[in-house]
C-alpha cells in the first residue's frame, strides 16, 4: 500500500508525459525526471535511518514522477530510431528488459541488503543498513542514467537523433 500512490501517478503521467514530449521535446522531461529520481533515492539514502510511513510515500512519489517522465518517452524515442519493420521487434524487446530487468533487479537488491545488513545485530538494523547500501547502489544507477542522458542531449544537439 506504501507504494500505490507512486504506481498509480506513474501511470496516471504516461499519457500527460506523452503530450509534454510532443510539445516541449525530450530535453527538459529527461532532466527534471532525472534529478527527481536522484532525489528521491538520495533523500532514502540520508532519511534510511529515520523513514516514517509519510517518507516513504512522498520518497516513492517523487523517484516515480521522475521515472515516470523518463521511462515511456524514451520507449518512444527509442523506437523512433528504429526502421519500420522493426518497430514492433523493439517494442518487444523493451517490453523484455523491462521485465527481466526487474526480477533481476528485486535479487540484486536483495543481495546488497543481506550482504552489507549481516554485520550488525538485530534484524531490524540488518534491514536498515542493508537497504541504505541498495538505495546507494542505486544511486550511482541513476547518475549513469543521468550521464547518458546528457551524452544523448548531445546527440541531438549534433543531429544523430530522429525525431
Amino acid at each position: 500500500m506504501l507504494l500505490l500512490l507512486g504506481s498509480l501517478l506513474s501511470a496516471f503521467f504516461g499519457p500527460v508525459m506523452g503530450r509534454l514530449l510532443d510539445s516541449q521535446g525530450f530535453k527538459k522531461l529527461f532532466l527534471i525526471g532525472s534529478f527527481l529520481a536522484m532525489t528521491g533515492i538520495l533523500l532514502y539514502i540520508i532519511f534510511a535511518q529515520k523513514l516514517s510511513i509519510a517518507l516513504i510515500v512522498i520518497f516513492h512519489v517523487m523517484f516515480m514522477t521522475g521515472f515516470g517522465m523518463m521511462y515511456n518517452n524514451s520507449m518512444t524515442i527509442g523506437l523512433q530510431q528504429l526502421e519500420v519493420m522493426h518497430i514492433a521487434d523493439g517494442n518487444a524487446l523493451f517490453n523484455m528488459l523491462q521485465q527481466y530487468s526487474g526480477s533481476i533487479g528485486t535479487a540484486a537488491m536483495s543481495v546488497i541488503i543481506a550482504i552489507a545488513g549481516s554485520p550488525y545485530q538485530g534484524q531490524s538494523k540488518q534491514v536498515v543498513i542493508g537497504s541504505q547500501a541498495a538505495f546507494i547502489v542505486l544511486f550511482i544507477f541513476t547518475l549513469l542514467i543521468f550521464a547518458c542522458i546528457l551524452r544523448f542531449i548531445k546527440r541531438d544537439k549534433q543531429g544523430l537523433v530522429k525525431n
